[in-house]
């Protein structure tokens, strides 16, 4: 990296922290009390009671609702600091850090994707608009980063195994970046040796938390194993499109209901997410066109979503999409966004609609938005040749 594309990199990260901190303060959503799974998991770490007990209304034991890292994280400040109260501005200070490198990446992420960091240069400055919340009690913005960190590294004869590590860590953040993953893989298309030794590592790098989810809570799952429980919450009689509309969120979700969480207790973490997931599938086979319109409506606030609270936050994130949608369509071949825009969502769109689930994605739909206008501006601007040539026609 050149000098000067160093002094932009270092300017970009420090501008995109001090934005981000203007939005903390503008969109003060942060959390970090209870009802928070990653939370209430670092919590019982710091504790010195394990990897356990995500759910508020009472102590349910080992679990693999979250992935390992972002709770581990957390409590390790916890740790330091000596609980959440003092633990708060620092984290903040932490994330404000974190996400303001995405600032500084994505014009190199434009350049390693696209050949020109222009479109990177307009997605940071979109990113500058407080169009989702930066969420300390979530994955998201760390997921985000270590994805990012991902679709940078470069296909060299040493780099398999690192890449691999560092895919295994983006995968033990949140598993939802595994579309991703593959993506990248069928864009960049390695060697077969190269492929074999980043597919081997990854596998292996997770295994012990695999060995680690069936010794503690008897089953072997990828990770997390709450899926079948947000489609049980996410799909039933009273379910609503979105978390805001969703009354079984409340009534059904072992976070908010007692009853639930007693359940959970009783039958074992693995039994309970067996039990739920077969209701939520049953429930789907019986209604399957309720389910249908449900899914509709999830899909169309994942791309445009509804932000009660902060309408004028949801008119920015629509404009961004709906400014994006030429550039989507002229990287509709890229693999790497054809995995962010067509099979990544997929997940979001049979569960409860929530905008920071956009989140670690964001960046494909800033980067198109940004090719978008990048390339309005090359259309409207006219060469030396063509200003003389309309001359001679006046």
């Amino acid at each position: 990296m050149r000098s000067s594309h160093r002094a932009l990199f270092a300017f970009m990260w420090l501008a995109g922290s001090l934005v981000t901190l203007w939005q903390l303060e503008l969109l003060p959503d942060s959390a970090l009390g209870a009802g928070f799974e990653p939370m209430a998991v670092a919590r019982s770490l710091a504790a010195g009671q394990g990897f356990a007990n995500p759910y508020e209304p009472l102590a349910t034991g080992p679990t693999a609702h979250c992935g390992p890292v972002y709770p581990w994280l957390l409590a390790q400040v916890l740790r330091l600091y000596g609980g959440v109260q003092p633990a708060t501005t620092p984290l903040i200070l932490v994330h404000a850090v974190l996400h303001g490198l995405q600032f500084a990446l994505l014009p190199l992420l434009s350049f390693r994707l696209l050949g020109r960091r222009t479109p990177g240069l307009i997605g940071a400055c979109l990113l500058a608009l407080p169009i989702l919340p930066v969420l300390v009690q979530f994955e998201t913005i760390v997921l985000t980063l270590c994805l990012l960190l991902c679709l940078m590294v470069e296909v060299l004869p040493w780099t398999a195994a690192p890449a691999a590590l560092l895919g295994a860590l983006a995968l033990h953040v949140n598993p939802s970046g595994l579309f991703l993953l593959a993506g990248w893989l069928w864009w960049k298309k390695p060697g077969r040796r190269w492929l074999v030794v980043y597919v081997l590592t990854i596998v292996a790098a997770c295994i012990p938390w695999m060995i680690r989810n069936y010794r503690t809570i008897g089953a072997v799952g990828f990770v997390r194993d709450n899926l079948p429980l947000e489609l049980y919450v996410s799909n039933n009689d009273i379910s609503g499109p979105s978390m805001m509309e969703n009354p079984g969120l409340v009534r059904l979700h072992p976070n908010t209901s007692l009853a639930e969480a007693q359940d959970l207790k009783a039958m074992g973490e693995a039994a309970y997410m067996r039990d739920r997931g077969r209701r939520a599938l049953e429930w789907i086979q019986s209604h399957p066109g309720r389910f249908f319109r449900l899914t509709a409506i999830r899909a169309w606030q994942y791309w445009l979503p509804r932000i009660d609270n902060h309408p004028w936050q949801a008119a920015f994130i629509r404009l961004i999409t709906l400014l994006a949608l030429p550039g989507m369509w002229r990287l509709r071949r890229h693999p790497v966004f054809v995995a962010a825009f067509v099979f990544s969502p997929l997940l979001y769109f049979v569960i409860q609609s929530e905008p920071h689930y956009r989140y670690p994605f964001l960046w494909a739909t800033l980067l198109a938005a940004g090719v978008t206008l990048s390339g309005l501006y090359a259309g409207l601007q006219v060469r030396p040749d063509q200003q003389h040539g309309l001359k001679a026609a006046v």
